[in-house]
């Protein structure tokens, strides 16, 4: 029926289209708080958010994508985990704006909209609309491990959300066509840009996202077969191509002696980090699942996603494709990882979609005689549990959580030290856009202290702060974890400033031939 003729029908779709805009708008205004809110200070900034930040100056300032360094820029460092589908933005917005931090993280707060709505819309597809809002109100409380989380996440520059903006987005436009039977290649085209996108972006997803694929299309052929095998090849090829195009321009900027070099060392940190099977790493794996709750309520909600699965049509497609994706990263996580808590990231906001959809499904279900509430109460009641106890560890990260001392350290160094000074550091949230000149450890270094972290196992003796005769010594988060430095400044420097957790030392003059007293080369934990 035309709506110009029906004046009624004309002003209810008025009314729906008015409620609908206001109710977006205001959870833009809520997630825009939510982001903003005490930025560019909570989370503090650390050194792994550093790393990118330093990368994207450095290609802001002089054109070369590498870490900046008193010896030199280091192109393509292995250090560099984030891709260039996020460095590169940075890059752009601190030509445009100038460099800092604040404007980094609005960055990653654009991705973390994008990530928003297609979490929303895929969440709608699966479990319908007013789930999807229950699963996105999941999806914004967390859980009680920060970096498994959206909302800390989405407040520092790490690759995780970008990653998952790109991965949701690709799923989408895939899901589409398939839906449509659509037999055009634009969209599997669009969808493997996207896909290959967030294969670049990070390598927790270039790991896995291909077993996850190569399982759906399995599934597909021999169980549901939905959609034609163009429609597995195609964004594929077009992914795996954007990740060698990557690859090419990484041997083109540094030659292929050097990306052999750098391969090397990557490599070692993909045994250590991504591809490691050591008993520590699944005792660190089981514990932040055992943190998050996650064994409680994802375990329920990924059973009744697979139940949702077993119908063979395209709604059980599109559970069982994000199943796919999810469960693959979820074992990836527990048998292969180091186990660091930032690794379950992907699992632990996908689950809520169908933790939502499992909540829902329970409130629809008649009074059982054993339960002393209805089937509808008890779901509420689950649902208040559960974002009452994991809202709190977001309240408190956002409101209550004490300053590092980051800002006033950052504007000492700018004040009151000399910009020819020579400081050794791992901080690097701290160099980017510092004018003295930082030396920071190398990425083997990196490499064995983060199995000392995670693995608790002795580092090689093959760090001396003093080798490159530094004027200062800058301590922070990472020798608080590792105690890399406590040695070295205890005998040889003394402590100048104290901000927070970060504490400036200037080394005595007579430090470097006075070192030899150390019974070994460099600091053990």
């Amino acid at each position: 029926m035309d709506c110009e003729r029906h004046p009624l029908a004309l002003t209810t779709h008025r009314r729906y289209v008015t409620r609908t805009f206001s109710a977006f708008s205001a959870a833009f205004l809520v997630l825009l708080g939510l982001f903003l809110v005490r930025q560019p200070t909570l989370p503090a900034p650390w050194f792994d958010e550093g790393l990118n930040v330093s990368t994207a100056a450095t290609f802001a300032r002089t054109g070369l994508y590498a870490l900046s360094d008193a010896t030199g820029p280091r192109v393509l460092d292995p250090a560099i985990q984030t891709g260039p589908t996020v460095i590169v933005p940075l890059a752009v917005v601190f030509r445009l704006f100038g460099t800092g931090l604040l404007q980094a993280r609005l960055v990653v707060i654009a991705f973390a909209f994008l990530a928003v709505g297609c979490y929303w819309r895929l969440a709608q597809r699966l479990i319908g609309t007013r789930r999807a809002f229950l699963a996105l109100l999941f999806l914004l409380v967390g859980t009680s491990e920060p970096m498994a989380s959206l909302l800390p996440m989405s407040r520092q520059v790490l690759g995780e959300v970008p990653a998952l903006a790109y991965l949701l987005l690709g799923v989408l436009i895939w899901l589409g066509a398939v839906e449509r039977r659509d037999q055009r290649y634009w969209p599997l085209i669009l969808s493997g840009l996207a896909w290959g996108i967030a294969l670049v972006t990070k390598s927790q997803v270039l790991i896995t996202f291909p077993v996850a694929l190569g399982g759906m299309a399995c599934l597909d052929r021999l169980y549901y077969r939905q959609a034609s095998w163009r429609a597995f090849l195609v964004p594929g090829a077009v992914a795996i191509g954007c990740v060698l195009t990557w690859y090419a321009a990484q041997i083109a900027m540094v030659g292929p002696e050097r990306f052999q070099q750098n391969a090397i060392i990557l490599r070692e940190g993909l045994r250590l980090h991504i591809l490691g099977i050591d008993f520590a790493h699944w005792r660190n794996a089981v514990g932040a699942i055992w943190r998050t709750g996650f064994w409680i309520w994802g375990g329920p909600a990924l059973v009744w996603g697979v139940w949702q699965a077993r119908h063979r049509n395209f709604t059980g497609l599109q559970h069982a494709v994000l199943l796919s994706i999810t469960l693959t990263m979820l074992v990836w996580f527990t048998l292969l990882s180091i186990g660091w808590g930032r690794y379950l990231f992907f699992p632990a906001v996908l689950t809520p979609i169908w933790l939502a959809g499992c909540l829902g499904w329970l409130a629809k279900q008649p009074q059982v005689r054993w339960l002393p509430v209805s089937s509808a109460k008890l779901a509420a009641m689950l649902a208040l549990l559960f974002s009452c106890i994991n809202a709190q560890h977001q309240i408190y990260g956002l409101l209550f959580a004490p300053d590092s001392g980051y800002q006033a350290m950052r504007s000492y160094l700018a004040t009151q030290v000399p910009p020819h000074a020579w400081i050794e550091s791992w901080e690097w949230e701290l160099s980017f856009d510092a004018p003295q000149r930082f030396h920071h450890p190398t990425t083997d270094i990196t490499n064995a202290y983060t199995v000392f972290i995670m693995s608790r196992r002795v580092p090689p003796r093959l760090y001396d702060p003093l080798q490159a005769n530094p004027d200062y010594i800058l301590v922070g988060g990472f020798n608080m974890l590792t105690g890399t430095y406590t040695a070295t400044v205890q005998q040889f420097a003394e402590q100048v400033a104290s901000f927070g957790i970060y504490q400036l030392y200037k080394v005595h003059t007579t430090a470097v031939s006075d070192k030899s007293d150390l019974s070994v080369q460099g600091d053990t934990p």
